[in-house]
């Protein structure tokens, strides 16, 4: 009887295994191996102990048959900046993973990079070691972590000066006092956690230059996000800031890149000025302003969600050799590049801006919004400029291309200097304190409207 039996299971496993389709059986051929969606897994410079962004590994088996791989691991072990996750599991090694013929595993990579207190970049480097049926194979994984200074929730030393030895990180709000002036060194780069400010209570001054501009932006370092607008909370100014200049500084991918509020003085000092400066890439407005005091000269402002530049509640707004242009190619927008009103929220004060030899233009039918409330006192003039615009009326508007398409060389790219046959070429009035244009060619006897000279 037990005889019989043994006869039965031994017949009964046989059975079952033959059963087992051509893909669940295992094999054990030595020719057998793995493939891999990447051979090396690269990521963009990182900041040390700032975590990476997720990258995917696919792991195939080409065969018919089932693989059974012995071990997955990663060659450093704990000793890897690396971590990777498998079925939902995050370790450092894992063994007897089967994966049937034709099928797939993932793998989900990230990198979390120690200090080094090193100002260059510096390559961190480990790979994922796979053996199957006797065979070693690996992946590759690259990285390059970048050392920063790390600024959280914060307020600045007066009278501070940052350099360009390192980045500044800032993940959080971080304040500059009353009375106290934050200086910023050509080259130097500010890099913004998600929703991170840089509120100015005091004085801000960049002092980037042709060559070395000063950049803020975000903190994800991966060109996935190069362009991606909304990834930090942008620069506030507060109502006691004062004498504020930004100069050769690029602002870019914030909500709201420039906030300005109430500074009520009875002069038309500006309490900031923007020169050789690009701001672009914002969810909201570039530039909100609150019955202030603004100068901008030689720069660049573009592709926002809602306003390029919103001044409510009056205020005094100069824009010399300016180029402000929007487009609809990255998203839909629903508000015209420019905003200007004399009374928003019961503030009310007089509104004066002027555009001198600049360029507003966008893909809207009217690009500039007017409130005005009929008793504050409000102008609004355009001398020597393009503006698309059909509620300025030309009583306003003075040796002026009005309404002309300016022929910007590529605006779908974000190029926007000027096509050879441009109406804004050589058809500006020369201002003898602005002799060179945004990124340094010098303007001629005659030059171009915009921030760029052809």
């Amino acid at each position: 009887m037990k005889y019989f039996v043994y006869l039965i299971s031994i017949f009964l496993s046989l059975f079952f295994f033959s059963c087992k389709r051509k893909s669940e059986k295992i094999t054990h051929d030595p020719q057998a191996k793995l493939s891999f969606s990447q051979s090396v897994l690269v990521f963009d410079t990182i900041f040390s102990s700032v975590g990476s962004i997720t990258q995917r590994l696919w792991v195939y088996n080409d065969n018919s048959h089932a693989l059974k791989i012995s071990n997955i691991r990663l060659a450093r072990l704990y000793n890897s900046s690396y971590t990777i996750t498998i079925n939902g599991q995050e370790e450092l090694e894992t063994s007897d993973y089967e994966i049937f013929g034709k099928d797939s595993l993932l793998i989900l990579v990230k990198v979390l990079i120690n200090p080094k207190n090193l100002s260059l970049p510096y390559l961190v480097s480990d790979s994922i070691v796979f053996t199957t049926n006797g065979n070693i194979q690996d992946v590759d994984l690259i990285a390059y972590g970048q050392d920063a200074n790390f600024y959280t929730n914060t307020t600045v030393a007066c009278n501070t000066t940052w350099t360009n030895i390192k980045p500044y990180v800032l993940s959080g709000n971080v304040t500059v006092p009353i009375g106290c002036t934050l200086t910023i060194d050509k080259g130097t780069r500010v890099r913004f956690h998600q929703g991170a400010k840089l509120i100015v209570e005091g004085t801000l001054i960049t002092q980037g230059a042709k060559d070395s501009i000063v950049t803020f932006r975000h903190d994800n370092l991966s060109s996935y996000y190069n362009d991606v607008p909304g990834q930090w909370g942008g620069i506030l100014f507060k109502s006691t800031s004062t004498n504020n200049i930004i100069s050769y500084t690029e602002i870019k991918n914030a909500t709201s890149g420039i906030t300005m509020k109430e500074v009520v003085d009875g002069d038309t000092i500006p309490e900031l000025i923007l020169e050789n400066s690009v701001l672009k890439n914002c969810s909201k407005n570039g530039i909100t302003t609150t019955a202030t005091d603004f100068y901008a000269v030689n720069s660049l402002l573009d592709n926002c969600v809602d306003y390029v530049f919103n001044a409510s509640s009056g205020g005094n707004y100069y824009f010399d050799f300016c180029t402000l242009a929007n487009y609809s190619y990255d998203f839909f927008r629903d508000s015209s590049i420019a905003r200007f009103s004399n009374q928003d929220a019961g503030l009310s004060n007089p509104l004066l801006t002027r555009f001198r030899t600049s360029i507003l233009w966008g893909d809207k039918t009217d690009e500039v919004v007017l409130n005005d409330n009929g008793t504050s006192g409000f102008t609004v003039t355009a001398n020597y400029s393009i503006v698309k615009s059909n509620s300025l009326g030309t009583t306003i508007i003075s040796n002026n291309s009005f309404n002309q398409d300016p022929l910007f060389t590529n605006e779908s790219n974000k190029n926007f200097t000027l096509q050879t046959s441009s109406p804004a070429i050589n058809t500006g009035i020369a201002l003898p304190s602005i002799p060179l244009d945004l990124i340094g060619f010098t303007r001629d006897a005659n030059p171009d409207k915009g921030c760029y000279e052809k």
